[in-house]
């Protein structure tokens, strides 16, 4: 596997995240962020001179610093943006699972 880091890929280039390096601190930040090993990400923009990089994680974009990113050990790892597919019928869910309620859900609980 070609191995590199996740600061170096190109933009729109996308990756499995091997490794997170760093202390206990760092990798708790990157894990609350959605990062995890075995996570595709695709890095979708970067600013100049040592400004943060954008990438594409769980179909979220999330901006992190490239010292952290300097951090994340990412490797070519088969297939491609492992994005989930939208719900069947378009329903919305919230925190845990939970429906939200819109006035179109509210309307068709109200139909029958």
């Amino acid at each position: 596997m070609n191995e590199k880091l996740l600061s170096d890929l190109s933009v729109n280039e996308e990756a499995e995240i091997v490794e997170i390096r760093g202390g206990r601190g760092m990798q708790a930040r990157l894990r609350a962020l959605g990062l995890a090993e075995g996570q595709r990400v695709k890095k979708l923009s970067r600013v100049g001179l040592g400004g943060p990089i954008i990438i594409l994680i769980n179909r979220a974009q999330v901006a992190i610093g490239r010292g952290m990113a300097r951090h994340i050990i990412v490797g070519n790892g088969g297939g491609g943006y492992a994005s989930r597919p939208p719900r069947p019928g378009g329903r919305r869910r919230g925190h845990q699972g939970r429906r939200i309620h819109t006035r179109k859900n509210l309307e068709d609980s109200t139909d029958g």
